[in-house]
């Protein structure tokens, strides 16, 4: 097949050739042939950047005006009334895929639209908590990121382009700023939110800034979620689980390894995702655990199980790549490590083939560990080690037990009736 023929036979080629991405439209398409994609999967990427391209012809944008903002606007705006005449393609989640590969391309070939940070005084004091984050704390990049816009809005919501001045923040205006995420974020997530800017507050204070009272009067959050008991599958749940997996399938050994990890020993899945090929220590019978929430290394006991399921997917199954991941893609894009999202779908699939498809997440297979442990009379303090919590009291909640355990061991109640 000659090279661009895909290209070639593009129904509306002419609206990309006519268009500001006529000059990286063939590196486009090779871009998605070094990564392995199939011919239909570029045949309709190329349709969608066809359709992007037309959009912004109509607009007068250049190429250093593209970047994710205007991808977002191109989905968030046009899509939902595009009037293009047909054919046209209007799948969101396939044109999201496209357009991330086409910020890539332009990255690669000089016309990436990254703006420079400007140097406001909000700018330089957030490139700083970013180090204290990192540096001092030793905090995960997802976390650092995440509380890194939480405390970019507030600043920006109290000093804009000025000077930071912490002593003129009143505790009204930190309720007020915490209470505008309510009506749409859960109650875990407004957690997430507090201590973003309880962080950030702990940075000024080493900056010499007296910020203990705005720390100690940012709001409590009720969470009455917290009062149930934390899902986990029952043994019977547990082995339909384990049993959908078809082990003579390469996807599915894969996935059966890391439904393994995440039951046995309760990782998280951004762990999972972390896993090296040198995490296992195979001689001592050890796994190291990087990646948790501050970045530290943990050694656990690799079961028996766990470690045979690991050997069958790197015998036969982990394709031959140059990656030190234990757990690798399987589809283009080759030679990439799994992400944590795709370890969730995985799972995921796993739940509904068992006849579980209410129940999602890895975070269930967490818990399942956690109150099996406790069921079977382990400390609080052994499950807290297992599962690397820095306090007891999050161990805590694998101590409940439900009311049908209760009643076998309840005593009768003094005075009571007792025929």
């Amino acid at each position: 097949m000659p090279k661009y023929i895909l290209l070639e036979r593009l129904y509306r080629r002419n609206w990309i050739f006519k268009s500001v991405l006529s000059s990286v439209v063939l590196a486009y398409e090779d871009y998605l042939r070094r990564h392995g994609y199939r011919k239909g999967t570029i045949h309709f990427y190329l349709a969608s950047v066809a359709h992007f391209a037309r959009w912004l012809d109509s607009l007068g944008f250049g190429l250093s005006a593209i970047d994710e903002n205007l991808c977002k606007q191109f989905i968030n705006t046009h899509l939902p009334h595009c009037s293009c005449p047909p054919p046209r393609t209007l799948w969101v989640p396939n044109i999201q895929a496209a357009l991330n590969h086409l910020l890539a391309v332009l990255a690669e070939q000089g016309h990436s639209a990254a703006k420079e940070i400007e140097n406001t005084p909000v700018s330089v004091d957030l490139e700083k908590f970013k180090m204290y984050m990192e540096q001092t704390r030793g905090l995960a990049t997802n976390t650092c990121n995440q509380r890194l816009r939480i405390a970019k809005r507030l600043l920006l919501d109290h000093f804009g382009t000025g000077d930071i001045d912490i002593g003129t923040i009143k505790m009204k205006q930190l309720d007020e700023f915490i209470l505008q995420f309510a009506s749409r974020w859960k109650p875990d997530s407004l957690k997430v939110v507090r201590g973003a800017i309880r962080s950030y507050f702990r940075y000024r204070a080493l900056e010499g800034d007296r910020t203990e009272d705005l720390s100690a009067g940012l709001p409590i959050l009720a969470n009455w979620s917290e009062s149930k008991l934390p899902k986990a599958l029952t043994d019977k749940q547990l082995s339909r689980f384990m049993d959908s997996f078809d082990l003579s399938h390469p996807v599915e050994l894969r996935d059966f390894a890391m439904a393994r990890c995440l039951v046995d020993l309760g990782l998280r899945g951004h762990e999972v995702a972390n896993l090296q090929i040198e995490s296992i220590n195979w001689r001592e019978g050890t796994i190291a655990i990087v990646g948790s929430k501050n970045r530290q290394c943990k050694k656990l006991p690799l079961p028996k199980q766990t470690g045979a399921a690991i050997v069958k997917y790197l015998k036969e199954a982990r394709p031959a790549t140059s990656l030190r991941y234990l757990f690798v893609r399987h589809r283009a894009p080759w030679n990439k490590p799994l992400a944590t999202k795709s370890i969730g779908s995985a799972m995921g699939r796993a739940f509904i083939r068992s006849g579980l498809g209410h129940l999602y997440g890895t975070h269930i297979l967490r818990h399942t560990l956690a109150t099996r442990l406790q069921r079977s009379g382990v400390s609080l303090k052994e499950i807290a080690d297992v599962l690397r919590h820095k306090s007891l009291d999050t161990t805590s909640t694998y101590a409940k037990v439900d009311l049908a355990a209760l009643r076998k061991i309840a005593q009768p109640w003094p005075g009571g009736n007792h025929d």
